[in-house]
């Protein structure tokens, strides 16, 4: 797992855990706020895997 990844996936792993622990007390904002922390994590994931390959063709060096 990249390192960008790591934080994403323990933000992502306690997301469920609340979810799955308090997912039938929580109020509609709360549930609402846990829904759009998850979903973030998700988008954040997305541009990493974007950026990645990004990365790598930045470490290339240019042939002239």
């Amino acid at each position: 797992m990249h390192d960008l990844r790591s934080p994403l996936a323990v933000i992502d792993g306690y997301g469920r855990a609340i979810e799955q622990r308090y997912g039938d007390k929580m109020d509609a904002e709360t549930r609402s706020h846990l829904v759009r922390i998850r979903s973030k994590t998700v988008e954040m994931e997305q541009m990493i895997e974007h950026l990645l390959p990004l990365a790598r063709v930045m470490r290339t060096p240019i042939a002239y």
